[in-house]
């Protein structure tokens, strides 16, 4: 078996920490900053003391970085090398794993669709066919029957138990005699959760009662119309002017001319020709 092998350093040769004056700095550090706390300066001392001040702790901030980065770069002097070098040796192995990696994946893609095959073949002897359409095998698959330890015979009898389950919470739904029926079945249809097919059930017809309930209030806040007042009942006819009696004798011919406009005919004709019918005159036109 290949193994790796590591001559030196050795495990007591290795820098288990790096020892410097931490805590003698962290103190003196602390005390030098100490007089700035809180520390204002006049206006006069701000392009002299001021500036001073702030360069000569940026100085001493770039000094503390310049210094961890030259012992990172003196530890990793050793490491990049070794670093490099290991993958170089990771690739090679890559090179082979991903040839490997291709065949055990195409053989377990092939494990998967034949026992897909399976599957199908155990939902449509199982399942009957009026069912089909309600419990499509796509909605009730598990993906654990994918695995190559769940057995056909297993998910064989799950299909079953699922299939009566189906059945029997349809026939629930039918029976609960709701004005929503259609609906709550269409949800259950959907999602083949009878719980959840409940729950819109009661919120459709929680919603139509909390319509109902509204429209009741806002006939109950609306005035009352007003009663229209009764019409007054039509003037009775003016009564039939009387009638003239007329001297018995025979008939005469009466003929006169009359000049008037369209106008003036018609308002003639409007009054005498009631007259004329009430007595039963004959005319006769030229």
């Amino acid at each position: 078996m290949m193994e790796l092998q590591i001559y030196t350093p050795t495990d007591d040769q290795f820098i288990t920490a790096i020892e410097w004056n931490y805590d003698e700095l962290k103190e003196q550090l602390a005390a030098s900053l100490a007089k700035y706390q809180g520390l204002s300066y006049a206006e006069d001392e701000i392009a002299t003391m001021a500036k001073k001040d702030r360069a000569n702790l940026n100085k001493f901030k770039k000094a503390l970085d310049e210094k961890r980065l030259e012992i990172k770069e003196r530890l990793l002097a050793s490491y990049v090398p070794f670093d490099t070098k290991i993958k170089e040796l990771q690739r090679m192995v890559d090179s082979v794993l991903i040839g490997i990696d291709v065949q055990i994946k195409s053989q377990e893609l092939e494990r998967k669709q034949r026992k897909i095959q399976g599957i199908l073949a155990e939902y449509l002897r199982t399942v009957p066919e009026r069912m089909r359409v309600v419990m499509p095998l796509e909605k009730v698959m598990d993906e654990r029957w994918k695995n190559a330890t769940y057995a056909l015979g297993t998910i064989s009898k799950e299909l079953e138990e699922r299939q009566q389950k189906t059945e029997k919470e349809m026939e629930t739904i039918r029976r609960l005699g709701s004005q929503y029926t259609t609906e709550i079945m269409a949800f259950y249809l959907e999602s083949l959760d009878l719980g959840s097919a409940l729950a819109e059930g009661q919120r459709l017809e929680q919603g139509a009662r909390q319509a109902r309930e509204y429209e009741a209030r806002r006939e109950a806040e609306q005035p009352p119309r007003s009663q229209p007042f009764p019409s007054s009942p039509p003037p009775p006819p003016p009564p039939p002017p009387p009638e003239v009696e007329v001297e018995d004798g025979p008939l005469r011919e009466i003929s006169f001319k009359i000049y008037a406009t369209r106008r003036q005919e018609k308002e003639f004709g409007d009054l005498v020709r009631p007259w004329i019918r009430r007595n039963g005159i004959r005319i006769v036109k030229n």
